[in-house]
Order: structure tokens, then C-alpha cells, then sequence
């Protein structure tokens, strides 16, 4: 992962095998271990707000 641009689980998972789901369930192993970073984009998917918000 070193030699890779920033990308998604998506990007991973193109590059290493696994399904996205897996690669984006061990990428999030990967940031709560601090080994990787997460730098989430300003707004989600669908272009809405991200709410941080508990309901």
C-alpha cells in the first residue's frame, strides 16, 4: 500500500483481490490500529452533508 496513491476500498481491493467488502472491512481494522489514515470526503455519496449527528 505504500506505493499507492490515496484511494477507496475499491481502489484496494482492485489491487490486492479481495472482494471491496472485505478490503473495506480490513481498511478499517488498518485505521482503528493507526496503521492507515482515513481523510473522509466532504460530503457523502449522493452529495448530501455528512450529519454527525447521534439519533
Amino acid at each position: 500500500m505504500r506505493t499507492l496513491p490515496p484511494g477507496t476500498s475499491e481502489d484496494v481491493a482492485r489491487v490486492a483481490g479481495p472482494n471491496e467488502r472485505y478490503a473495506r472491512e480490513w481498511l478499517g481494522d488498518m485505521v482503528t490500529a493507526g496503521i492507515v489514515t482515513y481523510d473522509p470526503p466532504p460530503t457523502g455519496p449522493t452529495g448530501c452533508r455528512r450529519s454527525t449527528r447521534r439519533r
